[in-house]
């Protein structure tokens, strides 16, 4: 069985979320969402991804700071 890659998708936009999600799922990509950039730090403590996508102006700390965080 091939591995799926696994992307991280992070954005405050739930619609953008889900309509993005599905597509990537649609592609055969295992995706995680969160909507925050804490939530993300979080989930990327935990797991292993392959590709963030980051919505680069959120609430609170934004893309640029998760960036900063990965790195």
């Amino acid at each position: 069985m091939e591995k799926r890659e696994r992307i991280l998708l992070v954005d405050d936009d739930r619609t953008f979320r889900t309509v993005t999600s599905s597509f990537l799922t649609d592609a055969d990509y295992a995706v995680d969402c969160a909507d925050s950039e804490e939530k993300a730090e979080e989930m990327l403590k935990s797991r292993r991804y392959d590709m963030v996508l980051t919505d680069l102006k959120m609430a609170g700390r934004d893309g640029l700071d998760l960036l900063e965080f990965v790195r």
